[in-house]
């Protein structure tokens, strides 16, 4: 691995702006060569992280949970991630006291997925160890441990990509990058669904120490390949920020604030409708491990194909246009769950479809948006993504608190029904909805950029492109030819 100790010499005939901690103004940039295979590398690990942690999250970790018999617990386990966001801020204070970003990138991101092995290994102590209360505590700490040690990596991570990718490459350095881990999230779901498939119909766990450990060794291959990623080293602050009064000078800004807010909502929502969802598929529409995988697999296809097209309007309308559209779709999505009924895999399907849709344009402007809004302060920009990421892990693990707690059975009292009811969940289904286009009312608020058109500039755009000549723009797209050519 290169790092870079020379500081840039700035152009004369350049504006200066402020630099930050990790900006790019105090270094030169990389040589085409370098830059080229570090971006290279970063994308193709970063895809190696997908494949780990759609095999460790989701639907492999949900029956996991079932066949422990924890199935009414899968909110507070899913909630341990959020909470586990803390990490954030003491990897933010670490890097910005002490500089050693390198090093806790891959303490963090490395160390914390040899949890995963001790995970797998749990089913081998034994029934009686499964059935007892000590099961769940070990879980639950071990899960968490490995969240909050994976946070203390995801800010250094962050940075470090911002001072790699240069401006004008951004949205297709991000919308490449997104299609390439959604595309190893495919193959590692279908793999991981069909494989578990008959494991989970004999009640035998050995089918999940298998995957676990398999997820390890590609999780730990993942942060092995960020060795043959050029390192620009931070340069350390003389007076470091604290981190609460970072926080209070970070919460005076009228944009950062409002980004905030787009995203905490947005996220809350999907924290209440992900077990939500996931009992009315195993309750209502009887399906199994593999069915759920096939329907997981088909909506990141669709998150693939349409994060290029999200990152290319984003280069040319700004972010804030498409970022409204795309909550938008999300929010429409679930009307596909109300008339599913036993065996309609394909309204799931498709409204699993329309979300990744909107999802991942939401996903991928995240990013990009949090280094605008963080950027030019005059340093803590480590610290302002870290209170960003913390503040969104505090809100969302509450949202999980409420729907492991009290969610089901509080619709259920207003409806007067059983908590486990049909009704409940699709009326909690409807809530998201509502949260969703609130997000999407303040998301048109956020300022504007200087080379923005406006949002239903590109919503005329996007529904009235000719679909051939979107697919020839989208190829020199990729290539890196800039042509607009999408005229309907």
């Amino acid at each position: 691995m290169q790092e870079s100790d020379t500081p840039a010499v700035p152009d004369q005939n350049e504006v200066a702006e402020p630099v930050t901690t990790t900006s790019q103004g105090f270094y030169p940039p990389p040589e085409p060569s370098v830059l080229r295979r570090s971006l290279i590398l970063s994308a193709a690990a970063s895809c190696l992280g997908s494949a780990f942690f759609t095999i460790v999250q989701g639907t492999v970790f949900n029956f996991f949970l079932e066949d422990l018999n924890l199935r009414q617990r899968l909110p507070f386990f899913m909630g341990l991630w959020c909470l586990g966001s803390l990490g954030a801020l003491a990897g933010s204070v670490l890097q910005e006291r002490y500089g050693c970003r390198l090093f806790l990138f891959m303490f963090g991101c490395g160390a914390s997925r040899l949890l995963w092995l001790p995970i797998g290994l749990l089913p081998f102590f034994g029934p009686q160890f499964i059935q007892s209360p000590s099961a769940f505590y070990w879980l639950s700490a071990l899960t968490l441990l490995f969240y909050f040690i994976h946070s203390m990596g995801s800010t250094p991570w962050l940075t470090w990509m911002a001072d790699l990718v240069p401006k004008k490459m951004q949205g297709r350095y991000w919308s490449l990058r997104q299609v390439g881990c959604s595309g190893a999230a495919v193959l590692a779901r279908l793999g991981s669904g069909y494989f578990l498939d008959p494991f989970h119909k004999n009640h035998d766990l050995t089918g999940y120490t298998i995957l676990f450990c398999a997820a390890t060794v590609i999780g730990v291959m993942d942060v092995l390949m960020f060795f043959g990623v050029t390192h620009r080293r931070p340069i350390i602050r003389a007076k470091p920020a604290g981190v609460f009064s970072e926080l209070a000078r970070r919460l005076k800004e009228a944009p950062l604030r409002r980004l905030c807010a787009v995203y905490l909502i947005w996220s809350c929502s999907n924290c209440l409708i992900g077990p939500t969802l996931y009992f009315f598929m195993r309750d209502q529409v009887k399906m199994g491990v593999a069915g759920i995988s096939v329907v997981e697999s088909i909506s990141l296809v669709a998150l693939t194909g349409y994060t290029l097209l999200w990152g290319k309007y984003s280069d040319r309308h700004g972010l804030r246009g498409p970022l409204v559209l795309c909550l938008i779709v999300h929010a429409l999505c679930p009307m596909f769950y109300f008339p599913a009924k036993a065996g309609d895999d394909y309204l799931i399907a498709m409204g699993f479809a329309v979300g990744a849709i909107g999802f991942c344009g939401i996903n991928l402007f995240m990013w990009p948006l949090l280094i605008n809004f963080t950027k030019g302060k005059g340093g803590g920009r480590e610290t302002g993504m870290a209170i960003f990421t913390a503040g969104m892990g505090l809100a969302n693990f509450l949202a999980f608190t409420v729907a492991d707690r009290w969610l089901f059975g509080a619709v259920g009292w207003l409806l007067k029904l059983p908590g486990d009811s049909v009704n409940v969940y699709l009326a909690i289904i409807a809530f998201c909805m509502f949260l969703r286009f609130w997000s999407a009312w303040i998301a048109w608020h956020l300022p504007r950029e200087a080379h923005e058109t406006a949002p239903m500039e590109v919503i005329t755009e996007v529904v009235s492109t000719n679909p051939l000549r979107a697919a020839l723009s989208f190829f020199k797209y990729v290539i890196g030819q800039e042509e607009w050519h999408t005229g309907p």
